[in-house]
């Protein structure tokens, strides 16, 4: 749960969209995995084991982005309610 909040302070300080949400995507992509995407392509065995991996990392990283969008927008909304007068 901490790295939704990095995203949220992320979008609160208005860092670059693009290294942030993608750049910690990738970083729970990695921290999260306890071999669960191996084990699928196990459950699988008449698919191509790289087929059935590419399918479960990539949809994996692409909800984590979509997650990590959120919680930055939210960041943003946040940056823009508490912003002093005059400054937006």
């Amino acid at each position: 749960m901490g790295i939704f909040l990095v995203a949220t302070v992320c979008g609160y300080f208005s860092l670059p969209v693009t290294v942030s949400v993608l750049g910690l995507s990738a970083a729970l992509l990695f921290v999260s995995d306890k071999g669960q995407h191996k084990d699928l392509a196990d459950r699988f065995p008449g698919r191509p084991r790289a087929q059935v991996v590419a399918l479960s990392v990539g949809a994996f990283f692409g909800l984590n982005v979509i997650a990590l969008l959120a919680c930055y927008s939210f960041g943003l909304g946040l940056a823009w309610f508490f912003a002093p007068e005059g400054f937006v």
